[in-house]
């Protein structure tokens, strides 16, 4: 993504994630903590601006950053503004106060608009591994498998592990999408689809520093430092940035769900809770599956080429039922179908099979181009809808076609990770379980 022209450099999307200031330390300065003033500290105990600057200081691939509110980076001129708005909250006692917002889980934005993957990128998130890690790769190896597993698993993307490209894992390189490197800066560090980062295209972890984990937040892993820079990659915000004071970042994101103290966008030191994993939460799911889109079983993985059991042709209506765990409001469905075989209309009822009311009707149905059966002529049909509240917990099914026309689609039957069933319309709606279709149903961004 692009940002607009005069926007700051710590804001054009450098994402550290380091220990707080009192492990931070300069180039060339002992790896000793360093304390910093409690909030009710005297202005006798403000800590001085050579300290101040000292201790944010990191120097990346020859250039000089500095690193403030634990991960991001600014100018030495913004760096001194923010120091003397930490001087007169020390003097007046307001700082390392609660903040008073309170929107949930959030996505970077550019110009008004969602900083994501777009729809074909997004299912081709290719990453090496640096063979520079040296015995700790195999590691770095498996906690990458295991974080991109866990947004896998809620949102509709897809990350690749191209181990062809360890030898040459660098941010270069045109046959990934970005590289897994160490450093020796503190912490980690990542960047969003539209760029920026403290190394470009690049996710880097320095694991001393970050193992054992430090006393503010011990219960974290690498591996789950590694899931948290990865929620950056797709686009996510720091949860913490709602806090205005010391956590406020920018105003330059979309809040997506409710606010989640314990989401692994949100600092454990930072406001939040000493005790936290940075696992993914319940709302990071739900606001994952609510940008990304969300399927509801193995068969559904968008870009996987199944070999179905069977090809079944329709000339009524053909759904799909889901349950949805989580609140979302869909704009999208899509099912697989034989391409001379087009849907042109779709729509979603309530409850399983075609006894619900109808919630919400298509405003347009077309043909992704992009393949989802065993050959070429199988391709995702996409429908359009303005705006569909779905609740927890609710179960609703999705409908394609008019009735009056002829549908292929490709199918498992006895599928065991099928989560819903499939119907047709004929007398009415009649109940094809196991059988299982290649549907989805979620909440797609711009495209």
């Amino acid at each position: 993504m692009m940002r607009s022209s005069g926007v700051s450099p710590w804001r054009t999307g450098w994402v550290v994630l380091a220990v707080p200031l009192l492990w931070a330390c300069g180039a060339g300065e002992p790896d000793v903590p360093r304390a910093e003033p409690a909030p009710s500290a005297p202005s006798s105990q403000v800590m001085s601006w050579e300290d101040y600057q000292r201790s944010a200081r990191r120097v990346v691939d020859g250039r000089e950053l500095f690193v403030v509110e634990w991960d991001l980076a600014v100018s030495q001129e913004e760096l001194r503004s923010r120091y003397e708005q930490y001087v007169s909250e020390q003097a007046a006692g307001t700082s390392g106060g609660l903040g008073t917002q309170t929107s949930g889980l959030i996505v970077n934005t550019v110009g008004g608009a969602d900083d994501i993957w777009r729809w074909a990128a997004r299912f081709n998130l290719r990453y090496c591994v640096s063979n520079t890690f040296g015995a700790n790769k195999a590691r770095i190896v498996n906690e990458m498998q295991y974080a991109t597993a866990n947004w896998e698993a809620f949102a509709d993307v897809d990350f690749i592990y191209d181990s062809t490209q360890d030898a040459n894992c660098v941010n270069t390189n045109p046959a990934v999408t970005f590289s897994v490197q160490p450093w020796s800066s503190g912490g980690a560090c990542a960047f969003f689809p539209s760029g920026g980062g403290c190394v470009s295209r690049t996710v880097v972890i320095d694991i001393p520093s970050l193992d054992p984990a430090p006393p503010s937040s011990p219960n974290v892993t690498t591996a789950t430092v590694l899931i948290h820079e990865l929620g950056h990659v797709l686009g996510f915000r720091h949860e913490h940035t709602r806090n205005t004071i010391p956590c406020y970042e920018d105003s330059n994101w979309r809040a997506l769900t409710p606010y989640d103290i314990l989401s692994t966008m949100h600092y454990p030191w930072c406001n939040g809770v000493t005790t936290s994993t940075l696992n993914i939460t319940y709302p990071d799911a739900a606001g994952a599956a609510g940008l990304y889109g969300w399927h509801t079983n193995a068969n559904s993985v968008r870009n996987v080429i199944p070999t179905h059991t069977h090809d079944v042709t329709f000339t009524t209506q053909v759904g799909q039922s889901f349950f949805i765990p989580m609140d979302l409001t869909t704009n999208f469905a899509e099912g697989c179908f034989l391409s001379s075989t087009a849907p042109t209309a779709a729509h979603i009822r309530s409850g399983n099979g075609f006894a619900g009311a109808v919630v919400g009707t298509a405003t347009s149905v077309v043909n992704t181009g992009v393949q989802c059966g065993t050959t070429t002529a199988y391709t995702w049909f996409r429908a359009n809808f303005a705006g569909v509240p779905m609740a927890a917990n609710g179960t609703y099914t999705v409908v394609f076609g008019t009735g009056a026309q002829t549908l292929q689609t490709t199918i498992n039957i006895n599928n065991p990770y099928a989560n819903g069933t499939m119907w047709d319309s004929t007398g009415g709606g009649t109940n094809r379980a196991p059988w299982d279709a290649r549907f989805r149903v979620g909440r797609l961004g711009p495209l």
